[in-house]
């Protein structure tokens, strides 16, 4: 199947998916790493886009500069390391949660899961071994 339609089928199932926030996809970037994060969307939804994008409740220019998930891929200053910085600000490898911000630690379950997943792939595509 052609690259671009691939695409366009994960942005269907996107836009199907979350109905509150439509959420431009990057047809460049790696179809594993898309599939990964289309999984995981609903827990970045749940537990970062408040903060993490400019239609959230409580959006904070310091957080979308940091990290912005107004699209996919993500963008901001910690975007080429997204992986990790999802890894570590969700505790994981024995460090102490720091996000969401307002209640860190209370990522679990499914939506942790999803998004180490997410994390593991977007590292894999990008050829990083972010292991701290």
């Amino acid at each position: 199947m052609p690259r671009l339609l691939l695409a366009a089928i994960a942005l269907v199932a996107v836009a199907v998916s979350a109905p509150l926030r439509a959420q431009q996809i990057d047809d460049d970037a790696p179809l594993a790493e898309i599939a990964a994060f289309i999984e995981a969307r609903g827990a970045f939804e749940r537990n970062c886009t408040r903060c993490h994008t400019t239609a959230g409740d409580e959006s904070s220019t310091k957080a979308i500069d940091k990290l912005s998930m107004n699209r996919y891929p993500f963008t901001g200053k910690r975007a080429a390391v997204a992986g990790k910085a999802v890894r570590k600000s969700l505790g994981q490898g024995g460090g102490k949660a720091t996000m969401p911000k307002d209640n860190p630690d209370t990522v679990s379950g499914d939506d942790l899961t999803l998004m180490f997943k997410w994390a593991d792939a977007f590292d894999a595509a990008r050829g990083k071994k972010d292991k701290d």
